[in-house]
């Protein structure tokens, strides 16, 4: 099985990446970030644990 990566697709802000429009195979079923369920059967779970690292 193949997709296409694209916006729709994705959880985040920007508006395209650099994997626009790539066919991939397989997909990830979960996510944990810092041992806390973060994505999971495509929606995103809890509340968001990120830092802002500045540049």
């Amino acid at each position: 099985m193949q997709r296409g990566l694209g916006g729709r697709r994705r959880h985040v802000e920007q508006e395209h990446g650099p994997f626009e429009g790539r066919k991939v195979r397989g997909w990830p079923v979960a996510t944990i970030v810092g041992g806390h369920l973060a994505y999971a059967d495509g929606q995103v779970r809890g509340t968001p644990r990120g830092r802002f690292l500045p540049r």
